[in-house]
């Protein structure tokens, strides 16, 4: 029998935080079509898709494939947020126990909030990055953003790790 099905389950209520967390991703979703709405007639036929790791376009393609960005995003965020329901099934360095439960399903449920908050910060950013890069034919992407993209994305992990060890209380 799978450990997840022995715990408890609770139907948790979001902190004002987490309510934030939700609204700043839901932009990030509207940015995105408004964006693409708004400079679709500016692009040229060939667009950047791809960037090499220190930020310069390597590939091109039509412009109809930026679509595929917003729609990515708009896949992340509805897988996340319907695992993010599910948080008895998620993995844990510690037992979870009926007294630590609620606490540990936090903590968890939160910072896959905040991871997804980081992606679809970082797509964000890329997908209008691509779009100036097309109109503008030659802007590169910047590197420090794929290092602070990195670098959040770690320490978040490392912070709620370390929570979920401790059993810490979260915003």
């Amino acid at each position: 029998m799978k450990k997840y099905k022995k715990r408890p389950i609770f139907k948790l209520p979001l902190s004002e935080f987490e309510a934030i967390v939700e609204i700043i991703d839901i932009l990030m979703l509207v940015f995105s079509t408004i964006i693409t709405y708004r400079y679709w007639g500016l692009l040229q036929e060939r667009v950047p898709t791809h960037f090499n790791l220190i930020g310069q376009i390597s590939e091109w393609g039509g412009k109809g494939s930026l679509l595929l960005m917003p729609i990515a995003m708009v896949i992340i965020y509805f897988f996340i947020t319907i695992l993010e329901k599910y948080p008895h099934i998620y993995n844990y360095p510690k037992p979870i126990t009926k007294e630590t439960a609620k606490n540990q399903y936090r903590i968890a449920r939160q910072c896959l909030m905040i991871i997804k908050t980081i992606i679809l910060s970082f797509l964000s950013y890329f997908y209008w990055q691509s779009i100036q890069s097309a109109i503008l034919l030659k802007r590169n992407l910047n590197f420090w953003f794929i290092l602070i993209f990195i670098v959040a994305l770690f320490s978040t992990l490392g912070y709620y790790i370390y929570k979920l060890i401790n059993n810490s209380e979260v915003i």
